[in-house]
């Protein structure tokens, strides 16, 4: 079905119809790629410029690999030149980097002419970002915060605490223990860091821990896990 063994091409005589279809290859992909990154996105808002991005630079890698050929000279001189340009947009989510590189990618498949290999490629990278996004990888409706509360050192006390936090809790652990002196008695201040289960709210651990005696909340800050800004 994929027979490409009959496109010849050579950087001293590109053939016009080789040429234009890498770029239209490399188009039809990096567009299937920024459709992926588009769907599986996480965020409320998601930069247009960097979906603009993923399909503009398949075809850049795809021309510049064409026209260094088998040409040393030419590499040296895409390498000098590109050398002058600084990208100073920095990437932070490690998801959008491989976004990113994936496109790179499948334009240098395309720009030697390996179509197969950029097809298939894009395919398996495509459907394993799909799967990866309705998996439990890819879940985003968890609470995780911190809490820091106020009580005597009792061990009846913390083992309610604990209870309540195994309760409604994924993952939980003490960042910070402090105590506190009033009065020739001492309170203690517990800095807890913790994800919620999926089935459990803010509010649920919030009321269980008010129906221990002898623990002040105070403080609580809970957000939703959101994976990366993409």
């Amino acid at each position: 079905m994929f027979d490409f063994s009959s496109i010849q091409y050579s950087s001293e005589f590109p053939n016009l119809i080789t040429l234009l279809l890498t770029v239209l290859c490399s188009l039809v992909l990096g567009i299937i790629i920024a459709f992926t990154y588009e769907y599986t996105s996480k965020d409320i808002v998601r930069p247009k410029h960097f979906i603009q991005a993923l399909i503009l630079i398949g075809i850049i890698s795809s021309t510049a690999v064409q026209a260094i050929g088998d040409s040393i000279a030419r590499g040296m001189g895409m390498i000098g030149a590109l050398s002058i340009i600084r990208f100073r947009t920095s990437i932070k989510d490690t998801r959008n980097i491989i976004f990113m590189f994936a496109a790179i990618v499948v334009g240098i498949a395309t720009g030697v002419l390996g179509f197969l290999i950029a097809i298939l490629g894009t395919l398996g990278f495509c459907l394993t970002a799909f799967l990866l996004h309705y998996s439990a990888f890819g879940a985003t409706d968890e609470f995780v915060g911190k809490l820091k509360l106020e009580m005597p050192y009792e061990m009846v006390v913390l083992q309610d605490i604990n209870r309540v936090l195994k309760e409604n809790c994924k993952r939980f652990h003490i960042l910070k223990k402090q105590a506190q002196f009033k009065n020739n008695t001492s309170d203690y201040h517990f800095q807890y860091e913790m994800k919620l289960k999926k089935k459990c709210t803010p509010d649920h651990l919030l009321n269980g821990l008010r129906e221990i005696e002898k623990v002040t909340i105070l403080k609580f800050d809970m957000e939703r896990n959101v994976v990366g800004n993409i």
